[in-house]
């Protein structure tokens, strides 16, 4: 699936989309309203790249084809968005297209119900032009891309919908390990990373994991065995860190031991969840959700943090008999009657979403 967002499968189609056509160039321009910058994917002959990077020579406000106004899956000529006399002369085609052996060009749109878009064209000579029977094969091929442009689209929205699960997971303190069936890493979001190395509970060594610590390498390589072996279908064990707070390691399966391996496919994910790094809600998170004022929004910060209401006063300047006001308020404002409650309400809360 990495395949669809970058180079090949399209490298490779328009290549072939160059050479069945023949054409001196071919390209896909891709559009997604969730994408900052287009997606372009070409191919040129030699003799375009002897001349140079057309790009390089590429203006914008030259460019005549209304791109969101074609009708999907209708093949165009390039001339057909000029008048007849400006054709010749048009800077799109004498100052680009023509100096690069792109004069006649022949574009086709598609669009699918996701929202993603791609402009198919290929360019030769103007002389050459383009027939009849190849403005129809460029809108069959418009058509059965159709499918790889939903799937494109479809790939985005799970990338868009990963990175916001990785940004919670930050905010939760948990990291996340997946683990082929040889114990080889294959992934790690950024929080296991910074859990993992030097100064962390795990190493990878020689592409695998271990316990950093002397003392922990038995029982760790033992519990992720038990899982790859089909010993167990989960493991939980604490280790130290070098801080001295406490790494929960779960340690589960994800497929049948018993199956052919397949290449890359994750054999067991290994979640850690460092107690006492807790991202701090925001400030102005808690006056938007719970009401609260700056001085409540910053007692309920600290006493999320682990400190005591006596020490949280001495942070914030206050005496302890106001800061235990400020609680009662805050109490009443979320909804809990209790400090344990409260910690737990405020770390499941959006507001500690970083």
């Amino acid at each position: 699936m990495a395949g669809v967002r970058a180079d090949p499968p399209w490298r490779e189609f328009v290549r072939l989309l160059r050479e069945k056509f023949p054409a001196a160039h071919a390209n896909i321009i891709f559009r997604h309203p969730a994408l900052e910058r287009n997606f372009i994917t070409e191919s040129y002959d030699e003799a375009i790249t002897a001349l140079g990077d057309p790009r390089t020579q590429y203006v914008p406000e030259d460019d005549p084809i209304p791109y969101y106004d074609m009708a999907p899956f209708k093949a165009y000529r390039v001339d057909e968005f000029l008048a007849a006399s400006e054709a010749a002369n048009h800077p799109f085609i004498a100052k680009f297209l023509e100096p690069f052996h792109m004069g006649s060009v022949l574009i086709c749109r598609v669009a699918t119900q996701t929202g993603m878009q791609a402009w198919i064209s290929v360019a030769r000579e103007r002389t050459r032009g383009f027939t009849k029977a190849e403005r129809e094969r460029m809108e069959a091929v418009a058509r059965m891309f159709d499918h790889a442009l939903t799937l494109f689209g479809h790939i985005k929205e799970i990338e868009d919908q990963r990175d916001a699960y990785e940004r919670l997971a930050r905010a939760k303190a948990t990291g996340l390990i997946r683990v082929d069936y040889r114990g080889n890493v294959l992934h790690m979001d950024r929080n296991a990373r910074a859990w993992t190395g030097e100064d962390g509970v795990l190493r990878v060594v020689g592409g695998r994991l271990a316990a950093a610590r002397d003392a922990d390498r038995g029982r760790f390589r033992q519990a992720l065995a038990n899982i790859l072996d089909a010993g167990s279908d989960e493991e939980l064990i604490t280790l130290e860190t070098p801080d001295g707070e406490d790494m929960e390691l779960l340690i589960f399966r994800t497929s049948d031991p018993f199956e052919p391996a397949r290449t890359k496919a994750p054999r067991a994910i290994v979640y850690m969840r460092a107690t006492g790094h807790e991202q701090t809600p925001s400030l102005r998170r808690l006056n938007v959700l719970f009401g609260l004022s700056r001085r409540e929004a910053m007692l309920a910060s600290l006493i999320v943090q682990g400190l005591t209401v006596a020490e949280a006063a001495g942070d914030l300047g206050i005496s302890e008999q106001t800061a235990r006001t400020y609680l009662r308020q805050v109490f009443e404002k979320t909804g809990v009657t209790r400090q344990a409650e409260l910690i737990r309400k405020l770390q499941a809360s959006i507001a500690s979403v970083q």
